[in-house]
């Protein structure tokens, strides 16, 4: 109904507004290795997007907060676009076709999370996954869910660009 959509979005706007506030008094940094690896991507034929459960009008905020350049991701998908995490990759996808004019097979896409349900969600869409143990789950967690590869974090970016342009470690 136009009630509930409506609250839904003064809620969004609310949770924005207390996230960028929060932010401005606890600044973060991002995983170690992950501005050097996004600048040797831009100089790459690689697409960069931005899968995310967090809200679109979050991740700006989050990303700056973080030192993070947020221009380096050409297409994404979003929390708000779907609670669903299988239903927001599949817009991701989406948003990487519109931005390329042509259907992208999913054996080509690479999705980097360090969650359980990121490896999850990259399965749902056919996707190839990266796990990092940069946030609160152990690689021996994480494996438990079968990524294709895992890391400690981003530092080796030879490493790492190796797995993005060949789909095998050093």
């Amino acid at each position: 109904s136009e009630e509930k959509k409506a609250l839904a979005e003064q809620v969004s706007k609310n949770l924005v507004t207390a996230v960028v506030s929060i932010l401005k008094n606890q600044p973060e940094k991002a995983c170690p290795g992950v501005n050097d690896l996004l600048n040797t991507l831009k100089e790459t034929p690689v697409k960069i997007g931005l899968l995310t459960g967090n809200l679109h009008d979050i991740v700006l905020p989050k990303l700056e907060n973080a030192g993070i350049d947020a221009s380096v991701f050409t297409c994404g998908g979003f929390g708000d676009h779907s609670p669903n995490r299988a239903e927001t990759a599949r817009r991701a996808l989406e948003s990487v076709t519109a931005a390329d004019g042509s259907p992208i097979d999913p054996d080509r896409v690479l999705i980097i999370g360090d969650t359980p349900n990121d490896i999850a969600c990259a399965r749902s869409v056919h996707a190839n996954v990266l796990s990092v143990t940069t946030g609160k789950y152990s690689a021996t967690v994480l494996n438990e869910s079968h990524p294709d590869y895992i890391i400690e974090n981003f530092s080796d970016t030879e490493k790492v660009m190796s797995i993005i342009l060949h789909g095998k470690a050093l």
